[in-house]
């Protein structure tokens, strides 16, 4: 794929290029039905639409190993749930999503397949089977805390997870597909895909390929249809989205480019977190005051807008600004650089302001550290200069550490550092389990976390932000130590309110939430409306799009 593909910068400057940005919202135990914005004010879409496949490749969403013929399987197949653009839970083939500590139990719609046939609680407990040990791993990862399960009646699968996730219903999107109904051929033996219960069902017309309405829906019966372009291979591809032959190309983040196609673009919400990890247990970065200042001092929309070229937006807590997990949650970090705050909580760590502007202890020490970054990673090499280049106008001094990744992975394996910059892909349901608790593999190294961390008294202003104490001018040396990773397991298992839990989090830092990043789905200038892509459908709208052509 990177041959098809321009450089995200150059491309951006380029294309007249319209961009969607908009809050996100993550479901609760039993989130609401799927209420899309854009099926009450646009009509449904006509005519003909391109995207591209390989014919070569599977359509079972288990077995498919391209990332076309991944997307494709959206639109063939519906899972129990789904996320939205905005990372809100819809319930798809799933009436009820109801959780109780390690306990879930998921009632189905009275729905059918494509080709009449009820789907009933085993086709969900084998197509989750299927999913679970799928050789593609796409739905490996998201599944990971669903332990056992089994269909308690033709209506109810009860699930058993690991450990307890109020929220486990955003990760309930792996493809229903009709039990038996994998290794189809037609009557020219050429593989078909399972019969799923999606908004399309796929055509083969001696070889002229398409995807044409399910007419027995359960939603808004689609009334475009989709022509597949066989792209074999990169240069075909590469092609067909220069001629404007194929419509929509979808990228997501895992390119760090844009396709080289003329309309519009729409930025997709990620589970993908980038933060400054702290090594509580380093004295330079040992007190929770000047961990707070950090966190008030970085100027998170300048690090999104020039490290990651537009295409992140600002963390101001560990979650998606706007998730429905936060919507009443205001104890936010700032979007921007709060210089004024950020040197209030230098002082309550001991730190007094010179006559230059500088600030050392009673020793006569600035306060410093090294942030560690992987220096193969343009993205972190970018935003570990504009780190510094903040801080430094707040009067801590930074030094920068770049290493190559495999040294990089050493240094955060051992504790080797004071700060580091790290991103981890989260799971859809945003669990935090895994980064809390240390154990974090994220896409491009492996991070660690402390899980225990260090506090001091603070208030909240008026503003809602986070005002340090002024009831101390010295460093705390012996701060309480509080484990984070209980406080949110108490949280996940309904002992505790969330806001307990950020609040904890924004007291005692133990990381710097700095960005999400986005992806990209881009469309010709003939399609109408904007093509929007969402973490579980990379065609979330398309019954809606309309192509001039």
């Amino acid at each position: 794929m990177k041959r098809v593909l321009a450089i995200i910068a150059a491309l951006a400057m380029i294309l007249n290029l319209a961009a969607c940005e908009t809050g996100g919202a993550n479901g609760t135990e039993t989130p609401s039905e799927s209420t899309m914005t854009s099926s009450q004010t646009v009509a449904m879409g006509e005519g003909t639409l391109s995207l591209y496949f390989t014919i070569s490749d599977s359509l079972n969403p288990y077995e498919a190993e391209t990332a076309g013929n991944q997307n494709l399987t959206a639109l063939l197949f519906d899972g129990l749930t789904g996320l939205d653009p905005d990372a809100n839970v819809e319930l798809k083939m799933a009436q009820s999503v109801e959780t109780s500590g390690t306990r879930c139990v998921v009632t189905l719609k009275d729905v059918v397949f494509s080709d009449g046939s009820a789907v009933s609680a085993s086709d969900v407990t084998y197509s989750l089977g299927l999913a679970k040990e799928a050789e593609n791993g796409v739905y490996t990862q998201r599944l990971s805390n669903i332990r056992s399960w089994n269909a308690s009646s033709s209506s109810q699968i009860e699930l058993t997870l690991s450990h307890p996730d109020p929220n486990i219903a955003a990760v309930l999107s792996f493809p229903i597909i009709k039990e038996g109904s994998t290794g189809r051929e037609n009557e020219d033996k050429k593989q078909q895909p399972p019969i799923g219960a999606g908004r399309y069902v796929y055509n083969d017309d001696s070889g002229a390929y398409s995807l044409t309405a399910n007419t027995r829906y359960y939603g808004e019966v689609p009334q475009n249809t989709i022509q597949l372009v066989n792209a074999p291979d990169d240069e075909s591809l590469e092609y067909y989205i220069k001629s404007g032959e194929v419509d929509i190309y979808y990228s997501g983040i895992e390119l760090s480019n844009l396709p080289s196609m003329s309309g519009q673009i729409a930025k997709i919400k990620q589970t993908n977190f980038v933060f400054l990890n702290v090594n509580t247990a380093r004295s330079a970065v040992n007190s929770s005051a000047l961990r707070k200042a950090v966190a008030q001092m970085v100027d998170r929309e300048e690090i999104c807008r020039q490290a990651y070229y537009g295409y992140a937006e600002p963390a101001t807590s560990p979650y998606l600004t706007g998730l429905d997990l936060t919507e009443n949650y205001d104890n936010l970090l700032p979007q921007t650089t709060n210089v004024e705050t950020g040197q209030e909580y230098l002082t309550v760590a001991g730190y007094a302001q010179q006559n230059d502007g500088s600030f050392e202890d009673e020793n006569g020490n600035a306060p410093a550290f090294t942030l560690l970054y992987n220096s193969d990673n343009n993205f972190q090499t970018e935003a570990a200069s504009l780190i510094a280049d903040q801080l430094a106008s707040g009067g801590i001094d930074i030094t920068l550490q770049g290493e190559k990744s495999a040294v990089y992975r050493s240094y955060v394996a051992n504790g080797a550092y004071d700060m580091y910059i790290g991103e981890i892909r989260l799971s859809d349901s945003f669990d935090l389990t895994a980064l809390l608790s240390g154990n974090v593999t994220d896409i491009k190294t492996t991070t660690t976390t402390t899980a225990t961390t260090t506090t001091t008294q603070s208030t909240t202003g008026a503003d809602g932000q986070t005002q340090p104490s002024s009831s101390t001018t010295t460093p705390d040396k012996t701060e309480t130590q509080v484990d984070i990773s209980a406080i949110y397991g108490e949280y996940m298992n309904g002992e505790r309110p969330i806001a307990e839990f950020l609040d904890a989090m924004m007291d005692f830092m133990p990381l710097v939430p700095l960005a999400y990043r986005l992806g990209v789905v881009s469309c010709n200038a003939s399609v109408s409306p904007v093509a929007v892509s969402s973490l579980t459908d990379a065609y979330y709208n398309i019954q809606y799009l309309s192509s001039s052509n």
